[in-house]
């Protein structure tokens, strides 16, 4: 999660437009909606985010088996 907050950071410091700027800018000007859309962009790319780095972490640990955990 660290990284796409920290994306926020990164474009208002260096004034790069992107999702992080038009957020930032959309909380200075009270946009609800705007804001509810990125926090919803925010939170579908941390899912998505997650379930890749647990598919390449099943596949590269042969210890980690799908289905039910018997421990």
């Amino acid at each position: 999660m660290s990284i796409l907050t920290g994306s926020i950071l990164v474009e208002e410091i260096f004034s790069w437009p992107g999702i992080g700027f038009l957020f930032t800018k959309a909380i200075q000007a009270g946009d609800v909606p705007l804001i509810q859309a990125c926090i919803m962009v925010f939170g579908v790319l941390f899912i998505i985010a997650t379930h890749f780095m647990n598919s390449i972490l099943k596949y590269l640990d042969p210890r980690i088996k799908g289905g039910k955990n018997n421990g």
